[in-house]
């Protein structure tokens, strides 16, 4: 059974590079707006964000990249994913200590490193994958749509049942 974790991996961000990643950010955000840029290509996300939590020079504590989420387990498969992704795998390059010119693996192993252990978290579908959900909710769209359709007067619930699971038996594409 799937089951979701919390992921926060934070970064401190090399000295002058605030601009760039700025830049980088802002790429990722009209993307996310025209498909859900990288998060939409990662595995497993019922949720994720990635932003620069500023320091303060006063206290000589630097910008940081800060990648949140929620996932589906396992959270290598998603670590893969996530420093592989040529926009996030590019932000992830302005931190200090990312092994750009390393193997894949290294930078996982970075990655995990800079891993929040966190104290609490909230689960909203136990259970349940991504995949599951958004297959449940075209369901629920498709079957909505398909009781929109039709005139249901004078039927009776027993006969509106049926129809709905003769419906959606004959659609392949909610065979699961």
């Amino acid at each position: 059974m799937p089951h979701q974790i919390p992921l926060t991996v934070r970064a401190p961000l090399k000295p002058g590079h605030e601009v760039e990643v700025a830049a980088l950010l802002d790429a990722v955000a009209k993307e996310v707006e025209h498909g859900g840029g990288p998060f939409a290509r990662l595995p497993g996300v019922h949720f994720a964000r990635v932003f620069v939590l500023p320091g303060d020079p006063g206290l000589d504590v630097p910008d940081t990249l800060v990648y949140l989420g929620e996932i589906d387990a396992p959270l290598r498969r998603h670590l893969d994913a996530v420093v592989a992704d040529d926009a996030l795998g590019s932000i992830f390059a302005h931190c200090r200590g990312f092994p750009e010119r390393a193997a894949h693996g290294e930078r996982v192993r970075w990655a995990r490193e800079q891993r929040v252990r966190p104290g609490a978290w909230y689960v909203h579908r136990v259970g349940r994958g991504v995949d599951q959900v958004r297959d449940e909710a075209r369901l629920r769209d498709t079957v909505g749509a398909f009781l929109d359709g039709r005139d249901w007067t004078g039927a009776d619930p027993g006969q509106v049942h049926r129809a709905v699971r003769t419906f959606v038996a004959a659609r392949p594409d909610l065979a699961w």
